[in-house]
């Protein structure tokens, strides 16, 4: 009995590793096909990594919450939509050169046929994550002046 509670407790180690080792490199990894680079129109990008901290979360939320409250028939009409990238998955690394990225920021994107239009980097949302009034105001002023900028 103690020798097949060895082998079972042996193989599950193995499988263990199996799949630690082969596993692509974390659990935001796995391949989507919905990417800016897949979008004709703006994208609303916030980026992060695997590590999030209380930050991190509150700009995610604090996004998807103005874009929710301001921009509604946009997302519903895929005019605008919101992605959530993982820096750390290295078939994402191209961003950081894409948008000369220093922070993970909140960048605004204009895509159209797969290819990246233009941009704005709005690393203002590290300083204003603690007052949500403040952080609504700006994010729904900047991409009011991006979609005007690219309507004109």
């Amino acid at each position: 009995m103690k020798l097949v509670i060895k082998i079972i407790l042996l193989l599950f180690v193995i499988a263990c590793l199996v799949v630690v080792i082969f596993m692509p490199e974390g659990p935001d990894s796995s391949a989507r096909t919905d990417t800016p680079e897949n979008h004709n129109g703006i994208a609303v990008i916030f980026f992060h990594g695997y590590a999030r901290c209380e930050a991190c979360t509150s700009i995610e939320s604090l996004t998807r919450e103005t874009l929710q409250s301001h921009f509604q028939s946009e997302l519903d009409s895929d005019t605008i939509q919101f992605f959530k990238i993982n820096l750390d998955v290295s078939a994402n690394a191209h961003y950081v050169t894409d948008f000369n990225l220093s922070t993970r920021p909140v960048v605004l994107a204009k895509y159209s046929d797969g290819n990246l239009v233009t941009w704005q980097v709005l690393d203002d949302v590290w300083y204003l994550y603690k007052d949500p009034q403040a952080f609504t105001a700006f994010m729904s002023e900047q991409i009011k002046q991006f979609i005007d900028g690219e309507q004109s």
